[in-house]
């Protein structure tokens, strides 16, 4: 397998160390990559071993039942699987998988042939861990009355819909920013609209009869990635739904058109791994080890507001560079990411940095990382693969909720009513400093009141 990616890679002449990207892809990117022949393991790669928490020894040669939590489960996603190949010739579910340590964690799971001419090269499947995307969107549920801001501020985009005629027609009655500009739309332009009038593709991609489901059913639902097109937009995007005491539908979604083409990249040819350096919505730089950026893609001349030829050629030293910690201590040229980097040799993760590029009154703020490349052939190290998203909104929406939830214990505090919490099983949870001098309440460190 490694020697047909790298010969693919030889035969493209593409200069970007392809190869090299591939490898260190698990650190970088998130997606665990393997190959199953008649369901047992050929290849795994580091990042689906640190998923379920085996070894590569563990799992190669093994069945793949070792991962499902019961027979049940791993005959359904055998059979669904065989369907989609069959009809599609790949296909993307969501399952659970059972670690080592006996934890279950949710996934989605896209698949597709080695070889569609030649079943018995297996089939390759790149898996994503979103249990903590899970705990996020139904943490974001309970408080989304409470929170009122963080609604306005999330990352997430979030449209509430009102059922007409007995839920068979939904009207939209709200959406968060950030769904405003993913979707392209203004919440006064199409507030009161039926659904399938501002999204017309809303019933082809199954989406219509989700909310119908909740609705009548009131349980929620998850639609797994789907590819959404009509004459405003065109995007990947998933669906979280559930439905409000009130009746209200709530859809939840992202677009995940970054993770379909990262996954496109791990499972197509080489002109696919072109593809997402020029697409991928996150700033991919590539730097030689002394120092001087050899390659950028669009995003990241954007988030610099630099030309990308203003970009390749400059080093970290360079004067166009303003970079500061989250503390506001500015940071040298030679402590950059990608220079400490290129001085030890290591990989760093989920560094937080703030640069204005060619804006010295626009900051953003990046989360970047960094891994080293290495030349196979030789066992040198060459170049070095940063990434980095854009965080400057998440981060003014932390801000903002830090300053909310300040906001109320302050007047929780220091009211002249008496405010007491209770739970959904009636204990007492927690209670103002007027409720506790009224009622005699004496807050036990450990967790409660007595």
């Amino acid at each position: 397998m490694k020697k047909t990616l790298e010969n693919k890679s030889n035969e493209s002449g593409y200069d970007i160390p392809i190869k090299g990207i591939i490898e260190s892809a698990p650190n970088t990117v998130p997606i665990g990559i393997a190959i199953a022949i008649n369901r047992t393991f050929f290849f795994v790669n580091d990042f689906y071993c640190d998923i379920l928490e085996y070894s590569r020894e563990e799992l190669i040669g093994k069945s793949t039942r070792v991962i499902y939590p019961s027979d049940e489960n791993y005959e359904f996603v055998g059979k669904e699987i065989q369907i989609q190949l069959k009809k599609y010739g790949h296909g993307t579910l969501e399952t659970r998988a059972k670690t080592k340590s006996g934890k279950v964690k949710d996934l989605i799971a896209s698949y597709s042939m080695v070889d569609k001419k030649d079943p018995e090269k297996g089939i390759v499947f790149a898996i994503i861990d979103i249990t903590e995307n899970k705990k996020i969107e139904n943490a974001l549920k309970q408080s989304e009355l409470r929170y009122r801001e963080l609604y306005n501020n999330m990352s997430t985009c979030v449209a509430i819909y009102q059922a007409n005629d007995q839920g068979n027609d939904f009207v939209i009655k709200d959406i968060n920013k950030a769904g405003e500009e993913k979707s392209k739309v203004k919440i006064e332009e199409i507030k009161g609209k039926r659904v399938s009038d501002v999204f017309p593709s809303v019933k082809e991609i199954g989406l219509f009869d989700i909310f119908k489901k909740v609705y009548a059913t009131g349980k929620p639902d998850y639609l797994p990635t789907k590819f959404y097109k009509d004459n405003r937009m065109s995007q990947w995007v998933e669906n979280y739904v559930y439905k409000l005491p009130s009746g209200e539908i709530v859809a939840m979604y992202d677009d995940v058109s970054e993770r379909k083409i990262a996954e496109e990249l791990l499972r197509d040819s080489e002109k696919r791994y072109r593809l997402l350096f020029e697409s991928v919505q996150i700033g991919v730089i590539l730097q030689s080890i002394n120092g001087k950026i050899l390659h950028a893609n669009k995003i990241a001349s954007e988030i610099f507001a630099l030309p990308r030829e203003n970009i390749v050629g400059k080093t970290s030293i360079d004067s166009v560079w303003n970079m500061i910690l989250e503390d506001g201590t500015p940071v040298k040229g030679e402590d950059h990411p990608s220079m400490i980097t290129i001085r030890t040799g290591k990989p760093l993760k989920d560094q937080i940095r703030g640069i204005y590029g060619n804006d010295p009154k626009k900051m953003r703020w990046l989360k970047i990382n960094t891994q080293p490349i290495i030349d196979e052939k030789t066992n040198t190290f060459k170049e070095v693969l940063i990434t980095f998203d854009d965080i400057t909104d998440l981060k003014k929406s932390q801000d903002a909720i830090k300053e909310s939830r300040q906001k109320f214990m302050s007047i929780f505090e220091n009211t002249n009513d008496s405010i007491l919490i209770f739970n959904k099983k009636d204990q007492l949870i927690d209670a103002n400093k007027k409720a506790s001098k009224v009622f005699g309440y004496t807050k036990d460190p450990s967790c409660c009141f007595i």
